[in-house]
């Protein structure tokens, strides 16, 4: 199954570094231990970078010659909206993954159900979302976009965010 690993929409918390690469504990760059796990999962990866981070993303990261890169072209205005819609473009119409670089790695739960979900009914849904019981997940990443949302996402007009009310969810609970 493909992930959307979405590295190119906003710089880091203190706005220093492009995103992802951070540097763990271990010496890890943050986008390259992405990489790492999506491919650990057997997932195809489509990362989406952006504007002038891009180039410094490229030189520094080691895993990005293992991967589909796609750009997304609104440079400075590249949002989390344009990006998915990016990767959109390159993932193609299959259900797929989608994950912010910076957010914390998803639990083994979270990518079990989510991909049980993908081939099953989605009930119309256009974007698929686990509620973790006690956890403080950032919008509920990673989300599974459904068969329908790979169609309805790309072509919505005025779309700023993915709360957007005419995407459907289907709300998962671990």
């Amino acid at each position: 199954m493909k992930t959307i690993l979405l590295a190119g929409y906003r710089h880091s918390e203190n706005h220093d570094e492009a995103p992802g690469l951070q540097v763990d504990a271990n010496g890890s760059m943050r986008l390259d231990r992405r990489i790492e796990q999506l491919m650990t999962l057997g997932h195809e990866i489509v990362c989406v970078l952006a504007g002038a981070s891009a180039e410094l993303q490229m030189r520094r990261s080691k895993r990005l010659e293992d991967v589909e890169l796609v750009f997304d072209n609104h440079d400075v205005e590249a949002n989390l909206v344009t990006n998915v819609r990016a990767g959109l473009a390159a993932a193609g119409h299959d259900p797929c993954f989608c994950l912010p670089v910076e957010i914390p790695w998803p639990s083994t739960a979270s990518w079990t159900e989510l991909t049980r979900v993908s081939w099953t009914d989605t009930a119309g849904a256009s974007v698929a979302q686990i509620i973790e019981a006690g956890t403080a997940r950032e919008f509920g990443f990673p989300l599974l976009i459904t068969r329908r949302g790979t169609h309805e996402i790309p072509r919505l007009d005025h779309l700023r965010s993915l709360a957007d009310p005419r995407l459907e969810y289907l709300y998962l609970n671990l």
